[in-house]
Protein backbone atom coordinates (compact mmCIF):
# COMPACT_ATOMS: atom_id res chain seq x y z
CA UNK A 1 0.00 0.00 0.00
CA UNK A 2 2.91 2.58 0.14
CA UNK A 3 2.96 3.08 -3.57
CA UNK A 4 -0.59 3.91 -3.26
CA UNK A 5 0.42 6.52 -0.57
CA UNK A 6 2.83 7.46 -2.44
CA UNK A 7 0.49 8.24 -5.52
CA UNK A 8 -1.79 9.94 -3.58
CA UNK A 9 0.87 12.35 -2.09
CA UNK A 10 2.84 13.11 -4.95
CA UNK A 11 -0.68 13.38 -7.40
CA UNK A 12 -3.14 15.13 -5.11
CA UNK A 13 -5.98 13.54 -7.88
CA UNK A 14 -5.31 10.14 -6.97
CA UNK A 15 -6.84 10.15 -3.77
CA UNK A 16 -9.95 11.23 -5.59
CA UNK A 17 -9.32 8.63 -8.01
CA UNK A 18 -12.04 6.42 -5.92
CA UNK A 19 -14.86 8.65 -5.94
CA UNK A 20 -14.61 9.84 -9.63
CA UNK A 21 -14.66 6.12 -10.70
CA UNK A 22 -17.82 5.65 -8.57
CA UNK A 23 -19.48 8.93 -10.22
CA UNK A 24 -18.36 7.54 -14.14
CA UNK A 25 -19.94 4.45 -13.03
CA UNK A 26 -22.80 5.87 -12.33
CA UNK A 27 -22.85 7.90 -15.23
CA UNK A 28 -21.88 5.76 -17.76
CA UNK A 29 -24.80 3.28 -16.60
CA UNK A 30 -27.41 6.14 -17.01
CA UNK A 31 -26.52 6.91 -20.56
CA UNK A 32 -26.23 3.37 -21.60
CA UNK A 33 -30.00 2.19 -20.32
CA UNK A 34 -30.96 5.72 -21.95
CA UNK A 35 -30.09 4.37 -24.90
CA UNK A 36 -31.16 0.91 -24.47
CA UNK A 37 -27.43 -0.96 -25.14
CA UNK A 38 -26.86 -3.84 -23.63
CA UNK A 39 -23.82 -5.21 -22.01
CA UNK A 40 -23.41 -2.12 -19.69
CA UNK A 41 -21.59 -4.63 -17.39
CA UNK A 42 -18.74 -4.72 -20.06
CA UNK A 43 -18.57 -1.66 -21.55
CA UNK A 44 -19.02 0.05 -17.85
CA UNK A 45 -15.29 -1.56 -17.32
CA UNK A 46 -13.75 -1.13 -20.31
CA UNK A 47 -14.81 3.27 -19.76
CA UNK A 48 -13.13 2.72 -15.92
CA UNK A 49 -10.21 0.92 -17.52
CA UNK A 50 -9.16 3.91 -19.95
CA UNK A 51 -10.25 6.73 -17.29
CA UNK A 52 -7.64 4.89 -14.71
CA UNK A 53 -5.31 4.83 -17.60
CA UNK A 54 -5.47 8.30 -18.83
CA UNK A 55 -6.43 10.06 -15.55
CA UNK A 56 -4.46 7.61 -12.72
CA UNK A 57 -1.15 8.15 -14.03
CA UNK A 58 -1.03 4.51 -15.65
CA UNK A 59 0.50 6.26 -19.09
Amino acid sequence: METNTDAATSQPAFAHMDAYLRSLRQQVRRILTEYGIGETKAIREKVEEFAIHAYGGGA
